[in-house]
């Protein structure tokens, strides 16, 4: 059941940005009759759900492209934040140091998540992994977990920013703030 989310989220996702990208080339070209009969036809084939065997064909050619994207990003990502985390590791454990390292690991995380989304993409859309009912539910709540816990930790970096901006002689506790934003709730 998992799988079959992920594959329709990936298709409808894959056929969004291949409407966006011809959308686009629509306004930039001139609008004669065969651009807006296309333009049509795309605009009902979003609405209906109704896919040809074309249609399939051009979105395995976005998925090709789109899977081989993430291969460099997220080897760039991988060593830029080993290099961050490298690098604030060695200095003073202050709490924007802490913080520092703490989004470099789930950026890592981040990027290593959507690994297995790439194996879907470049494989016809065979689930692979997310065939198997444990994997996919690990992979859900991992990934919402990662997402929810990288905006909560540039919130708390930015209000202990503010703080420190707003009160520059003031120190800010390593543990005021994470107990004031967890009252927040």
């Amino acid at each position: 059941m998992c799988s079959i989310r992920v594959t329709s989220a990936l298709y409808l996702s894959v056929l969004h940005a291949k409407t966006t990208l011809y959308s686009l080339s629509v306004l930039y070209s001139d609008l004669d009759h065969k651009s807006f009969v296309g333009s049509y036809y795309l605009f009902r084939m979003k609405i209906t759900g109704n896919f040809s065997e074309e249609d399939v064909s051009n979105a395995h050619i976005w998925d090709i492209t789109i899977g081989l994207q993430f291969i460099p990003f997220f080897f760039l990502s991988t060593i830029g934040n080993s290099l961050a985390f490298r690098y604030f590791v060695s200095r003073p454990k202050n709490l924007p140091t802490i913080l520092y390292i703490c989004i470099t690991v789930v950026d890592m995380g981040t990027g290593m998540a959507h690994f297995p989304i790439v194996g879907v993409l470049l494989n016809h859309r065979q689930p692979g992994l997310f065939n198997v009912k444990a994997f996919c539910t690990f992979w859900t709540i991992f990934f919402s977990l990662l997402q929810k816990f990288s905006m909560f930790l540039v919130m708390l970096l930015t209000v202990s920013r503010t703080i420190k901006i707003v009160y520059p002689f003031a120190e800010v506790k390593k543990r005021a703030v994470p107990a004031v934003m967890a009252t927040l709730r």
